[in-house]
């Protein structure tokens, strides 16, 4: 019975510890479709440090990005090659991320859901442009008024 009871706390403890052991498991997934692309390369990288995270095949427009991060950090999916110019900046989170966009306008259309960050990253990047048509509107006004010697 003790033979028992200990080959069952055993069994027990490994399984705590081989749970432990998958903490780093990958906490944020891209899944992504691009439009009208068939067969290409897609990456993930960190901005900063101009490392490559992870990488896949993108097959008939669809492809997954997997990475464990710790904190929010800015992230770019460049499509094709590791040094392209097509290369879409957003900020990470731990989440499962949907990525959409299409091959011809892979920047201009690149949409994302599921994310937090990027919701308030949009929502702030309107509020300046708000303010920034506000600044050439008094500065229209201001211009207008010394041509005019006011």
């Amino acid at each position: 019975m003790v033979r028992y009871i200990m080959k069952k706390l055993l069994v027990f403890i490994l399984f705590i510890f081989i749970s432990a052991c998958e903490i780093d498991k990958d906490n944020m997934i891209i899944e992504g479709q691009i439009i009208d692309l068939k067969n290409s390369k897609i990456y993930l990288a960190m901005v900063d440090e101009w490392k490559i995270i992870d990488s896949a095949n993108v097959i008939y427009g669809k492809f997954t990005l997997k990475t464990y991060i710790n904190e929010p950090i800015e992230m770019s999916l460049i499509l094709k090659e590791k040094i392209s110019g097509e290369k879409f900046n957003f900020f990470s989170e731990p989440s499962s991320i949907l990525f959409r966009s299409s091959k011809e306008k892979f920047i201009f259309n690149a949409q994302i859901q599921n994310s937090k960050l990027f919701t308030e990253f949009k929502n702030i990047e309107n509020q300046i442009g708000k303010f920034n048509e506000k600044d050439l509107e008094l500065l229209a006004e201001q211009i207008e008024l010394s041509v005019r010697g006011g």
